[in-house]
């Protein structure tokens, strides 16, 4: 049995039902690593996710190809896909923050 948090059970099934969405319900037998890049494009050019998304839906597809699908050997090959940009997004509002903490202040 795999040791992973409930929280991470249920993401990884929500990751897994969009990528099925995204290939028209085909069975996972069928699904070549392809269609595995294809998607991962597709989040981070369509769909702009942040990195963290991106790598949550790869690391969702892992586990199914390695641990319930024992296809890890097919599961390689991902150094073309396209990765999602960080966002920094939380540091630009801490700046925000500090910089009108220290003029209210000074």
């Amino acid at each position: 049995m795999w040791h992973y948090f409930p929280r991470t059970y249920k993401t990884y099934a929500a990751c897994l039902r969009k990528f099925q969405y995204f290939t028209r319900h085909q069975h996972p037998d069928s699904i070549s690593t392809e269609e595995v890049k294809a998607y991962l494009t597709h989040l981070a050019v369509n769909k702009k996710v942040a990195a963290s998304t991106q790598n949550q839906h790869f690391n969702a597809l892992l586990f199914l190809f390695k641990h319930i699908l024992k296809r890890e050997k097919n599961f390689s090959g991902f150094e073309g896909v396209p990765r999602a940009e960080k966002r920094f997004i939380c540091n630009l509002v801490a700046w925000y923050y500090l910089k009108f903490t220290i003029t209210a202040t000074g």
